[in-house]
């Protein structure tokens, strides 16, 4: 016997066109996903990786996506939509294709379909490269490093140059007690 469908009011769907509209236009990431062939517990893990990330997922009906598409004007995002979608979204746009990629390489049943990171819309293999990247917070790592290690070793020469100077002014100073 097949499972029973879901029936979802109009006024719900308008309500969750409405909301998920707001969560997607605030977020630097919405990637779609195809979870088929996932277990239960390879999708808990996976939503548990996630919301460590501060990043979300949900599945939603093919027909709402699209109507969420519409609403942002998402007209390119509609071809990602067939099957099981799954979409992550959040704030960060390098770590969900990140720990998307390594999921689907992991498990190898998770496929991303596509997404838009920043609005520009990529496809699978974008997405791909685009987990390469380094996140937000490496980048910021990196910089402070690199502005670090300057000042640091300007600090190294300074103290040589004042340690020198503070010998020499001694020296100085014994020289004319002895003279005086």
């Amino acid at each position: 016997m097949p499972p029973k469908k879901k029936i979802i009011k109009k006024e719900q769907k308008a309500k969750m066109v409405e909301e998920f509209s707001e969560k997607f236009r605030n977020s630097a990431s919405v990637i779609l996903t195809d979870f088929t062939g996932l277990t239960a517990n390879e999708m808990m893990d996976m939503r548990k990786k996630i919301k460590e990330q501060r990043l979300q997922y949900k599945v939603l009906k093919n027909t709402i996506i699209k109507r969420i598409f519409d609403k942002l004007g998402w007209e390119q995002m509609k071809e990602f939509v067939k099957g099981p979608t799954g979409i992550c979204f959040g704030d960060d746009p390098v770590s969900a294709s990140k720990l998307l990629t390594k999921i689907a390489s992991d498990t190898g049943k998770l496929k991303i379909k596509g997404g838009i990171i920043e609005g520009k819309v990529y496809d699978a293999r974008a997405i791909n490269e685009l987990s390469r990247l380094p996140s937000r917070d490496e980048l910021i790592a990196k910089v402070v490093a690199g502005i670090a290690s300057p000042l640091s070793g300007l600090i190294f020469t300074l103290r040589g140059v004042l340690q020198n100077f503070v010998l020499v002014l001694n020296q100085i100073k014994e020289k004319k007690e002895k003279e005086g």
